[in-house]
């Protein structure tokens, strides 16, 4: 049984595909499996990871029809048979470490759940590093409750997805099993190097344009409540989740809804989404910790100045 399953899901991504699967052939940890789940692409992809199944025995192929990024992950771990988890977009890449660091560090401190820093990788070959913690508290399972919620830069121990499975046909589908996790563990340990290459397609967060398909978020925040009191850890998180309503509601949905054409009822539904789960956001001590920006963004969002925000947007854009 390999140490660690590596599960790639791959929707159409031959430019990039042979990179990424290089850079997962590349790990200087050797005992894994990668899983290769074909999502019914339509372009050469299935035609690469064909090649590189027959040229590395570590390297399956599963071809499904499409049915998303969610419905593929869910495919990869159910055919998993490592004591790890791992998940690599198909479009980014890993450092030669990647495994190795993030698998010493759970060996060594027993731990069910490792996550490690990461870079922004742009087309002109711009590199930004992000770190995998903002520092915004000293205990480990509520850090990581505060992180970014990326599934491929995390190190799973594949009990933690016994009944439990990423939400098919919807987006924020990382972000509803975020503390999930944290409510199964509090074994959590962070690596704080740059390890996972991820791949930015578009432009930041002030230039990507509102999508209806981001509506999800309204019902992604609310199924984390509701998961999180089913679990009876609502009380225990609440300062947490009430975060996560923050910043990806108040800055991040803001910054894209101050482009939709409906975006005054929108603002509204943010504002109303607000008062009745988290009257009191304000005084939410990790906000106080945040950047200006990013504060401002929140405050304007809060009040609703949708026309503000706008106008940073345009700002930002010619900086």
């Amino acid at each position: 049984m390999p140490e660690i399953s590596v599960i790639v899901p791959v929707y159409n991504t031959a430019p990039r595909l042979d990179v990424c699967l290089a850079s997962l052939a590349a790990q200087r940890l050797p005992d894994f499996e990668a899983i290769l789940v074909n999502d019914g692409s339509t372009d050469e992809s299935g035609a690469i990871l064909a090649s590189w199944a027959e040229k590395d025995p570590r390297f399956q192929v599963l071809t499904r029809e499409n049915g998303g990024l969610s419905a593929a992950r869910n495919t990869g771990v159910a055919a998993a048979s490592g004591e790890y988890l791992a998940f690599l977009d198909s479009d980014d890449t890993l450092a030669p470490d990647f495994l190795s660091k993030l698998y010493e560090k759970a060996l060594s401190e027993d731990l069910d759940l490792v996550l490690c820093a990461f870079a922004y990788v742009y087309p002109d070959g711009r590199r930004v590093e992000a770190p995998v913690r903002h520092h915004l508290s000293e205990d480990p399972a509520r850090e990581y409750l505060l992180s970014e919620p990326m599934a491929p830069v995390r190190l799973f121990r594949r009990a933690l997805f016994d009944g439990v499975s990423f939400r098919e046909g919807i987006l924020y589908e990382d972000l509803e099993l975020t503390p999930v996790f944290a409510a199964k563990t509090e074994k959590i340990g962070f690596v704080d190097e740059p390890l996972y290459n991820y791949y930015q397609r578009g432009g930041s967060i002030m230039r990507s344009d509102f999508s209806p398909r981001q509506l999800d978020i309204f019902t992604v925040l609310e199924s984390v409540s509701m998961r999180m009191a089913t679990l009876r850890r609502f009380s225990d998180f609440s300062r947490e989740i009430e975060y996560l309503y923050i910043e990806h509601l108040l800055r991040s949905a803001a910054l894209r809804f101050c482009t939709a054409p409906e975006r005054k009822a929108l603002f509204a539904r943010l504002r109303e989404t607000m008062k009745k789960r988290f009257p009191r956001w304000r005084k939410n001590p990790y906000l106080k910790k945040k950047s200006f920006p990013f504060r401002l963004i929140v405050r304007l969002a809060g009040g609703g100045h949708y026309r503000l925000i706008a106008l940073l947007r345009r700002l930002k854009g010619r900086l």
